[in-house]
């Protein structure tokens, strides 16, 4: 089928595949998402369901915070007479030299308060150097890169694993807002669920 722009040239509109189209889709998809934010899989050893559910924070509510950003996955285990078991492994990647995070963390579910003993910590402090270059030219005017400076890296990763009662889960089945609080020596560190991540959070307590 042929058209005329505003010019009055002919312009012909040419047929695209749908199929190339839907495959177009599928490779921006694979390329923006590096893993599924959940998993489900059949522990035959165990004869259980585990589904794991995702979440990750870029920053905590406090405007100075040593943490720089966290890592939570959250486990649902259903057993074969239907139990079901709720753990979280954070991954909390703070600023070189932060102190231990404390023994008891707070979930906020609307409003409501939620103390929980940590059952493991681990503490792993991590050091990265990176190089600065820069560019050149020589008397033959050839050009190169040259080693300016290097720059040392440094921060703690503290990984901590609780139990979710069954009482949080059904609070949490139902919520609008939910908040979860780490302190760390004098400092607090909050971090909020965003609207799309609680929506994600019921889905997986409903699997």
């Amino acid at each position: 089928m042929n058209y005329k722009n505003h010019s009055g040239q002919c312009l012909k509109l040419v047929g695209i595949n749908p199929f190339l189209i839907g495959v177009l889709f599928f490779l921006i998809g694979c390329s923006t998402s590096q893993y599924p934010t959940t998993l489900v899989q059949q522990d035959i050893v165990k004869s259980t369901k585990r589904i794991k559910q995702t979440f990750k924070y870029k920053r905590a509510q406090e405007k100075v915070s040593p943490l720089q950003s966290l890592h939570q996955e959250m486990l649902k285990v259903v057993g074969n007479n239907m139990t079901e078991q709720y753990t979280v492994y954070d991954r909390l990647n703070m600023k070189a030299n932060s102190y231990v995070v404390d023994k008891q963390i707070y979930i906020i579910v609307d409003g409501e308060v939620f103390q929980i003993d940590i059952d493991s910590q681990e503490r792993e402090n991590t050091s990265k150097i990176s190089q600065s270059t820069s560019n050149i030219t020589t008397i033959d005017s050839t050009s190169m890169d040259v080693v300016t400076g290097y720059t040392q890296h440094k921060r703690s990763i503290f990984r901590i694993s609780y139990t979710l009662s069954q009482e949080i889960i059904e609070k949490l089945s139902v919520c609008n807002n939910v908040m979860f609080r780490y302190y760390s020596g004098p400092n607090m560190i909050t971090t909020s669920m965003s609207n799309k991540k609680i929506v994600d959070l019921k889905k997986f307590i409903q699997l």
